[in-house]
């Protein structure tokens, strides 16, 4: 899974990047500081995680996952418990509170990775070409 983050704090920057290279299907694409870049990033590159700080200088990270495509997983990473509802209510994948522990980051990326897996499951299925018939007055795949 290709994963962006956004956070204004370098510091966390720098543990999501440690954390992230510590799991093996997850690729880093880029850390950036503030939306704007991150908008940058996301309309060149195919993001599939993203994982955003909610408190940033310009768009903050709620503002931010509300513009950026919905099949961007969101893993909401701060320190303000009480935007959590809002966050879920954006669909995010996960939200996590900082000082994040190793052991809660990988819970939520392996929950990203199921919804990941499912959706292009999904999507690889559709592309199937069926031919449907009639049989015992019900139609048949």
């Amino acid at each position: 899974m290709n994963c962006l983050i956004v956070d204004d704090e370098p510091m966390a920057q720098n543990i999501l990047k440690d954390f992230i290279s510590k799991v093996d299907y997850l690729n880093l694409v880029a850390s950036c500081s503030n939306a704007n870049e991150a908008f940058n990033e996301v309309q060149q590159n195919q993001i599939d995680l993203a994982f955003l700080d909610i408190n940033m200088p310009g768009i903050d990270g709620m503002a931010f996952a509300r513009i950026i495509p919905k099949e961007i997983h969101v893993n909401f990473t701060t320190t303000y418990r009480e935007y959590a509802i809002e966050g879920f209510n954006l669909e995010a994948t996960d939200y996590l509170l900082k000082p994040i522990p190793f052991d809660r980051f990988l819970k939520a990326v392996a929950k990203a990775k199921e919804s990941f897996d499912s959706k292009r499951s999904l999507t690889t299925q559709e592309k199937l070409e069926f031919l449907f018939v009639r049989q015992n007055r019900k139609m048949e795949k």
